[in-house]
């Protein structure tokens, strides 16, 4: 009887953690927009976004460390460090000809590679670049703590991580709203890389690459474009040196992440 109560009470908590989590992004996203309007400036914008996601993630990491953890036994045997440097440079310098690639191949024409670049300006770029710390740093980490740690890690049974890892994955695209289709193979390979590594640095260092890589993709192309003369041609868009710098990164960041994994087996 006793265990039986036990594990109801478990039960229960975990479809808490669960709907807190989502709580949490929920009211993180509506404060960040609060009284916010088109005259609003992009500083203000930046500013109240970047103090209530950092409210957000201080927050979310406290409750995890100091309230799931003590809970639950599952919760505690995920790791939250990953120290491996050269692998995780590795994977900042592959993701940009990955997120170059994919973002081209959904939404370009291959009969038209060689396109007009897009002339952009100065100040653009600079506006761009305040979001960066949100955007790249803040939001990786609130989301997944609320969208996959707070909801995944509680579960010790395979069942239980595999039903929380289907509802999360879609729940994570919902949160970006329109862009939901393109969410969900980022959402199903972050909750598998969760999942089986059991390690929440992983999978926060995965995220917050691909977001890093988004910015460098477009602020690359728009510094190289702003540089170039008019009506030139790139790939999809792109300065086609860019695009050999992004292609030279990846290279570079397979070297290092195949040579230093195969050291990590070694020892």
């Amino acid at each position: 009887m006793e265990g039986t109560a036990v594990n109801k009470n478990h039960n229960f908590l975990k479809l808490v953690s669960f709907i807190l989590a989502y709580v949490i992004i929920l009211a993180v996203s509506l404060l960040s927009f609060y009284g916010l309007s088109d005259e609003t400036s992009i500083v203000r914008e930046v500013l109240q976004g970047t103090l209530v996601e950092l409210v957000g993630v201080i927050v979310t990491i406290i409750f995890y460390v100091f309230v799931l953890r003590k809970i639950f036994t599952a919760s505690a045997e995920y790791r939250l460090t990953y120290s491996n440097k050269k692998v995780i440079l590795g994977i900042f310098l592959v993701y940009p000809l990955i997120v170059f690639l994919y973002a081209n191949i959904l939404y370009n024409d291959f009969g038209n590679i060689f396109q007009s670049i897009e002339k952009t300006s100065w100040h653009e770029l600079a506006e761009d670049l305040l979001t960066l710390p949100l955007c790249a740093v803040l939001g990786p980490v609130l989301e997944e703590f609320c969208c996959r740690v707070m909801c995944i890690s509680v579960f010790k049974s395979k069942k239980g991580k595999i039903i929380a890892f289907i509802i999360t994955t879609f729940l994570f695209a919902i949160c970006h709203g329109s862009d939901f289709e393109n969410r969900i193979p980022g959402g199903l390979i972050l909750g598998i890389v969760f999942i089986v590594s059991q390690n929440i640095m992983l999978v926060i260092i995965l995220h917050m690459a691909w977001n890093t890589a988004i910015y460098i993709v477009q602020d690359t192309s728009r510094v190289f474009a702003l540089l170039m003369p008019q009506e030139t041609h790139g790939i999809w868009g792109s300065p086609i040196i860019a695009v050999a710098i992004f292609v030279i990164a990846f290279m570079v960041g397979v070297i290092l992440i195949v040579k230093n994994i195969k050291n990590e087996k070694e020892r």
